[in-house]
């Protein structure tokens, strides 16, 4: 049980913690009654639930820069008791904030009353959660696919370690490259056979295009598959064999074999409610898990971590998983001056899966590449604006070593002219401005001096041989 409590406090920012226990509660409480509230059938139910989805979701941003504060830990973070008075007291007192807040941009702030009727909350609020719930989800392979690759290098360096003969590395290859074409295959199969009888009950046109998306299916897996082989025929060539990426190739194909059952899910009408759940869990899953590897890119860089820490990224997470609800919800409610665009909740589950599984399919056969180019896997034919700087500097440094150039009559300077006249921008590249001839001398000398040092410091190694 310890070591389960110690993962799931390391891998989800302590929200199952005695510390966060609380207010976990308190978001899984308030998505639940926002959810049931939008069951009712009434006309302002919208403005109800976008009321309240807002209020709380700014509750927790509150939270989020209030937990900053060192002196407010204790209050608000304790773990002798899960619900203890000052957590209690901490949370309703930032929702009554937060409700009149909320509650003056409601009543004073309509488009009506406003010059500019973009900023009122019945047209700003609306179009900003369906903005999240959209690009959240087609966004999610960007920030997922970070998870998949860590886990597909780990996964090469326990089968396929460096110290490996080349020969061992392409047989190991070859069966995996094999088996990553297979899986998405039987996988598609397998959805084919659990809703065929379904599809066949209802018939018509609906069973019609139940035939079709499966056609589509496997006709994106032929070419995902031969995108497949031809970089591992690249990888190949390159004596680089690898399986690294039919280990990316599946995790993907796993990815969108979820949203293809999600979608026939709901094409056929989610007449199964074990379906229901098991495609609600796994979109919130999804989304949590986007969310933290979002969180743990973003928590070490924004301000020195100043705006980030282990206490208050959990408000984040709660408050946007809020508005991504809330943007759900208020495409089939309405609200303000925004009318339900769709009748149910399967009408938007198609559109967002559909929309899902193009956005990853083009990703693939565009980051596949790339991706294998960067680890220098196959034959580069991309290159990054750092990386043109970067091999002129070594082809610089190159030159200089064999004693064809002196480092006083090829600097920064120059390098960052030559940059300029083919179009390539290196204003982050050099972190200090670089001096034209036309400025003073002495800068200039100053410049060309600290290069040197530069640059002897890192020849320094090879000075017994000047011809490295």
């Amino acid at each position: 049980m310890g070591k389960i409590k110690e993962f799931l406090n390391k891998n989800f920012y302590k929200i199952f913690n005695d510390s966060h226990i609380f207010y976990t509660l308190i978001f899984f409480v308030s998505a639940l009654l926002v959810a049931l509230l939008s069951l009712i059938p009434l006309a302002n139910v919208g403005n109800v639930v976008l009321f309240l989805s807002t209020s709380i979701s700014l509750t927790f941003i509150l939270l989020m820069f209030i937990a900053l504060i060192p002196a407010l830990r204790d209050f608000l973070f304790s773990e002798e008791k899960r619900f203890e008075r000052n957590k209690i007291i901490g949370f309703f007192g930032t929702y009554l904030i937060s409700f009149i807040i909320t509650l003056i941009y409601f009543l004073l702030g309509s488009s009506t009353n406003l010059t500019v009727e973009f900023f009122g909350w019945d047209v700003l609020l609306p179009i900003l959660f369906i903005v999240i719930f959209f690009g959240w989800n087609l966004l999610q392979i960007l920030f997922l696919r970070s998870g998949i690759e860590t886990l597909s290098e780990k996964i090469e360096g326990k089968i396929l370690p460096d110290y490996e003969s080349l020969e061992k590395k392409e047989k190991v290859s070859v069966i995996i490259v094999i088996c990553a074409v297979i899986i998405p295959i039987l996988l598609q199969i397998a959805l084919l056979f659990a809703f065929s009888p379904s599809f066949s009950t209802l018939g018509g046109e609906v069973y019609t295009w139940f035939i079709i998306i499966n056609i589509v299916m496997f006709i994106i897996i032929g070419i995902t598959s031969w995108r497949l082989i031809s970089l591992y025929i690249k990888s190949k060539a390159n004596n680089t064999p690898n399986i690294f990426s039919p280990f990316f190739y599946t995790f993907i194909w796993l990815y969108l074999s979820y949203r293809t059952f999600s979608f026939l899910n709901s094409l056929q009408g989610a007449g199964n409610v074990g379906a229901d759940i098991f495609t609600a869990f796994m979109d919130i899953l999804l989304m949590i898990l986007t969310a933290i590897l979002v969180l743990r890119s973003l928590g070490g860089k924004l301000f020195g971590a100043t705006i980030f820490n282990e206490n208050n990224m959990p408000f984040f997470l709660y408050a946007f998983t809020m508005l991504y609800i809330q943007g759900q919800i208020i495409m089939i409610t309405g609200a303000g001056n925004l009318i339900g665009v769709f009748s149910d909740q399967n009408q938007v589950d198609m559109v967002n899966n559909f929309l899902i599984i193009v956005i990853t399919v083009g990703f693939y056969l565009w980051y596949s590449s790339f991706m294998l180019q960067r680890k220098g896997l196959i034959e580069r034919t991309l290159f990054t604006r750092d990386e043109i700087i970067g091999i002129l500097k070594d082809y610089r440094e190159h030159l200089d070593n064999l004693g064809y150039i002196k480092t006083q009559d090829l600097g920064k300077a120059e390098l960052k002219t030559f940059l300029d006249k083919q179009k390539i921008s290196s204003e982050e590249i050099f972190e200090k401005p670089i001096q034209s001839e036309k400025e003073s001398d002495i800068t200039e000398k100053s410049m060309q001096s600290s290069i040197e040092e530069t640059e002897t410091e890192k020849s320094s190694p090879n000075e017994e041989n000047p011809d490295y």
